[in-house]
């Protein structure tokens, strides 16, 4: 029953794991800017998370799917959402072989510190919810 009310924080909380791991990658990559050779990374948690919600991995636990069989029944498993850190194979525009675009790396840096605000609010929200049902609606 609990694991029931903490699934969606359960699942805040692998977002905000993986905004917090493109912030310390956003943050490398600013950090290496006027590194010679240096290749940018990125972080890609959106695409794996936009996978387990098509094959139905987040609410199929009443379900069953049909890649472990008809009889089984596939359960959340959160494992699943993992940030997939890559390093960018793009040819440098540079002459030292760096990848990094300052300017890219700033507006994406800005635009996850947006999203972790939006997500702890989620979570404060979720938190405050399950805290209602337990005190029975009090």
């Amino acid at each position: 029953m609990l694991e029931r009310l903490t699934l969606n924080t359960s699942i805040l909380e692998k977002g905000l794991d993986a905004v917090w791991t493109k912030n310390e990658v956003l943050a490398a990559n600013i950090a290496n800017a006027d590194t010679p050779g240096y290749k940018s990374k990125t972080v890609d948690f959106e695409s794996v998370f936009s996978q387990v919600l098509q094959t139905g991995g987040l609410f199929a636990a009443d379900r069953t799917d049909s890649s472990f069989g008809s009889a089984l029944s596939r359960t959340l498993d959160l494992d699943d959402l993992k940030a997939k850190i890559s390093e960018n194979q793009a040819i440098s525009q540079k002459l030292d072989g760096n990848t990094v675009d300052l300017d890219r790396e700033m507006t994406d840096l800005a635009e996850n510190s947006i999203l972790y605000d939006t997500l702890t609010y989620a979570v404060s929200k979720e938190l405050g919810r399950i805290k209602m049902i337990l005190n029975e609606g009090k």
